[in-house]
């Protein structure tokens, strides 16, 4: 499996993340890091918490910035681009090309973004609210998704008009990390973290059977590691997404020490969390039936999972399709024997 770099694709995706970045505080992310993983990005929170600070005055603007799963509206708006075989070299470009999309690309996009947040569950004729309905998102994000359903044109401009305020005071930041960028795109190796001589057997992608797929390299503040496929589309069915130093996160804590240890047991103690990790190990877990079960939101279901995940506690199950995790047991089994060696249990 080729990984086919695009460094204009790839800025592209990450200045439609960027008016996004004020609503992620880099204490929320680093919660579930060990120390040494903390050192590896410890310019890149810099940079996070300068961005904050400059952003914070535009934060009640920025919190009406659509972001599904992983990818935001304007990025599944930018995928129809890409599959009409429109591919704007520029920021600038793409804002004016989404900015004048019609009601029906509009629409589409939505239906897409929404299936990502119901785990890639894609129904053709249910209508947009009734898709919104099966969500886990919180009321006040179904309430932003439902406007863009009821007014997509409008929203389109004004999601546009966000990335197009925001990409002038992003870019001295996002010019100063090009030179990592090119040389994190151009040493990555996906088999080193994934395959059969990697550190986890599977991340889902190379089971999609492609000989390409399109990579995209982001910033480091933004920790991102995950791929979109769509396989309504036949220009970039799956494109793959990693910021800068993520192999490195992932790979550091190989070997169970006092500091990972600590954090993953701070990570798996809470109690909710715990019966969320035991839940989604289970065949045909759904995220409504364990928030129902828990008397917890959807969203806090997501919530945990997504600390589950970062902590790699839970594994994505590529060979059993009623199963989504598996419990991380080469750690867990790690965890339990540092515990005997330090306690001669």
């Amino acid at each position: 499996m080729e990984l086919v770099y695009s460094q204009h694709r790839s800025e592209i995706i990450e200045f439609l993340y960027a008016p996004f970045i004020v609503k992620v505080k880099p204490d929320d992310r680093q919660e579930v890091w060990s120390q040494k993983q903390r050192l590896i990005l410890k310019e890149a929170f810099l940079v996070q918490k300068q961005l904050e600070s400059i952003f914070e005055d535009m934060s009640e603007q920025l919190s009406t910035y659509l972001l599904g799963s992983n990818f935001g509206f304007l990025h599944f708006l930018y995928f129809e681009l890409l599959e009409e075989g429109k591919d704007p070299e520029t920021i600038e470009e793409a804002c004016h090309l989404l900015a004048n999309v019609s009601q029906d690309k509009a629409e589409r996009a939505i239906r897409f973004a929404l299936a990502a947040v119901n785990q890639g569950e894609y129904d053709e004729k249910a209508s947009l609210i009734t898709i919104l309905e099966r969500t886990d998102m919180k009321a006040e994000d179904k309430w932003k998704w439902f406007q863009a359903i009821r007014r997509p044109i409008e929203t389109v401009r004004e999601q546009v008009e966000l990335v197009a305020a925001v990409a002038p005071v992003y870019r001295p930041y996002y010019a100063q990390f090009q030179q990592q960028r090119l040389i994190f795109a151009r040493h990555f190796s996906y088999e080193k973290i994934y395959g059969e001589h990697g550190l986890y057997k599977s991340s889902g992608v190379e089971d999609l059977n492609y000989d390409e797929i399109q990579f995209c390299v982001l910033s480091p503040w933004l920790t991102q590691f995950s791929y979109i496929y769509n396989h309504h589309y036949q220009t970039y069915p799956v494109i793959l997404c990693a910021s800068v130093d993520i192999d490195q996160m992932l790979l550091t804590d190989q070997l169970i020490d006092e500091d990972l240890l600590t954090t993953t047991l701070k990570i798996i103690s809470d109690e909710t969390r715990y019966k969320v990790m035991v839940a989604l190990t289970k065949p045909h877990a759904k995220s409504k039936d364990i928030a129902e079960q828990l008397a917890i939101t959807g969203a806090a279901v997501s919530f945990h999972t997504q600390k589950l995940i970062n902590a790699k506690l839970l594994l994505f199950n590529s060979e059993d399709k009623t199963i989504k995790f598996d419990a991380n047991k080469k750690l867990l089994r790690d965890m339990i024997a540092k515990l005997e060696e330090d306690f001669e249990l």
